[in-house]
């Protein structure tokens, strides 16, 4: 009788590509190669499994790739995550009072009233705040000048809600 430690490398090296074959047939190909492999570490771990011939090797190779079939089948559904679409944009469905299409008009005048009533220096440095995430923002000043931009954000934020009517004037 033979068993996984009497076969031949070549043969180990058909059952790879068949097993490759296998997996990427049964949509996870993103994964084939790493579920070949894992078939193999578990068969070659069974040293004790015995079969009746060469040939039928195959034939117990398929045998757990089916299992590993199911588990991997299982990891994939746990995780579940599907890729978004970067061109989709999120949707809006409240903020504050506005709902809906309103959010984007609201933005879009809030991005005019700043251009042009804002000084240039001021309605950049809120761009660039927006673009990007604070800590990123921040860490391209030096470590000298980073209160006094901060400080200039602050203001020109409440400048722009100002203008924006969103913020009484205090009197």
């Amino acid at each position: 009788m033979a068993n996984c430690r009497s076969i031949s490398p070549e043969t180990w090296t058909q059952a790879r590509e068949a097993l490759v074959f296998y997996f990427s047939r049964r949509g996870l190909s993103g994964d084939a190669e790493d579920l070949a492999q894992e078939t193999i570490k578990a068969l070659w771990s069974r040293g004790d499994y015995e079969f009746q011939r060469e040939e039928d090797f195959l034939r117990v190779c398929y045998g757990f790739a089916r299992r590993v079939l199911q588990q991997g089948r299982r990891a994939a559904k746990k995780q579940g995550v599907d890729e978004l679409d970067p061109s989709v944009a999120a949707p809006f469905s409240r903020a504050g009072a506005l709902q809906g299409a309103e959010v984007s008009v609201y933005l879009k005048e809030i991005q005019r009233i700043g251009a042009a009533s804002l000084e240039d220096h001021e309605w950049k440095l809120i761009q660039e705040a927006v673009s990007e995430d604070y800590g990123a923002f921040s860490a391209r000043f030096p470590s000298a000048d980073r209160s006094r931009i901060r400080v200039s954000l602050y203001r020109a934020r409440k400048a722009l809600a100002r203008l924006a009517g969103r913020v009484k004037h205090k009197r």
